[in-house]
């Protein structure tokens, strides 16, 4: 979906790809988007690659104005539709965020073969080969909500080629601080997030209460909930029931086993914390073992700070890649 929308806003074409990658256990495939950075980029093969995964009820569309500019300071920047999610399939058993993890993997893994050759169609999984060259070339993994728990998982199974994390309205943990929701609640999201209802709740919880900063683009906001909402017409709303119920525990266990850095973005208006602050606590909290675990709160904003403030949060991004530019040895994994 990121392509399509990368193209509606004149990124030039010829420094944009797509390709399917076979998601984990094979049960389907995911669709992805590369931007290349301007040709004129010589520094690109030094720098990490740069993985945007969106959050739940959403596509990769959601980063079109944040991809461009992290492209445009010389990264290759790729992203793909989560399971259930945009082109990706809806056949898949599990949509557990440790699966999303072992996708981000093997879609970071054919984007660096791409830098040799052209991605084939239906990449095949991990090999040996592949996640070598992963290794060498290094990937920045940027996580907004469900996906930030994935980019957990995938840093501590890959502590030698993520690189960096950047986590953006995360939930490193269940919701209710780990706590999960309760009996009656899930009863009410089944409830409201099934048919006939289901596609027209979220989109306009997504709309209407998720994004809050007042200065944003409303008119843009409602034409990309309205493709969220057509997807939804499909099998899409199913796979997103089974996201939504997904519990984060595998990633939160494997926090301290993380070596990567990692930079915390939180919108301070963000409605789907008790507190952003002391969310942000936590995460930099969890991760302070690592020597480096930074945080952010954005005034005013919501639970998307890619969209909401853009260049605020393309700043603190690249700030933060900058400083990786330089290796420096990580401190141990604790167990």
């Amino acid at each position: 979906m990121l392509a399509q929308a990368l193209a509606r806003l004149g990124v030039p074409a010829d420094r944009v790809r797509t390709s399917t990658v076979t998601g984990a256990g094979g049960e389907g495939t995911l669709a992805v988007t590369e931007l290349a950075p301007p040709a004129t980029d010589m520094a690109e093969d030094a720098k990490p690659l740069v993985l945007l995964m969106h959050g739940i009820g959403d596509t990769s569309a959601t980063f079109r104005h944040i991809a461009p500019k992290i492209a445009d300071a010389g990264y290759t920047v790729v992203a793909h539709d989560l399971r259930g999610s945009g082109q990706t399939s809806t056949t898949f058993a599990s949509y557990l965020p440790e699966e999303a993890a072992k996708d981000a993997l093997a879609v970071a893994e054919a984007a660096v073969a791409s830098t040799a050759e052209a991605v084939a169609t239906d990449a095949p999984a991990s090999t040996p080969d592949a996640r070598a060259a992963l290794n060498r070339k290094g990937v920045v993994l940027v996580g907004h909500s469900y996906s930030a728990a994935s980019a957990v998982w995938a840093a501590a199974e890959a502590p030698e080629a993520v690189r960096g994390l950047v986590f953006l309205g995360p939930f490193v943990r269940d919701p209710n601080e780990g706590r999960g929701l309760s009996a009656g609640m899930k009863l009410m999201l089944r409830l409201l997030m099934s048919r006939p209802i289901g596609a027209g709740f979220w989109a306009s919880y997504y709309s209407g209460t998720l994004h809050k900063h007042p200065e944003l683009d409303r008119a843009e906001l409602q034409r990309h909930t309205a493709e969220i909402r057509r997807m939804l017409d499909g099998p899409h709303l199913a796979a997103l029931r089974a996201t939504m119920f997904a519990t984060k525990a595998a990633c939160t266990a494997r926090l301290p086993q993380v070596r990567a850095p990692s930079l915390t973005i939180i919108g301070g208006a963000d409605p789907d914390y008790p507190s952003p602050a002391a969310e942000a606590a936590y995460i930099t909290g969890a991760l302070a073992h690592t020597g480096r675990a930074e945080q952010l709160l954005v005034d005013g904003v919501g639970h998307y700070p890619h969209f909401e403030q853009t260049q605020a949060t393309a700043d603190a991004i690249l700030r933060f890649l900058g400083s990786l530019a330089v290796p420096t040895e990580a401190p141990a994994a604790t167990a």
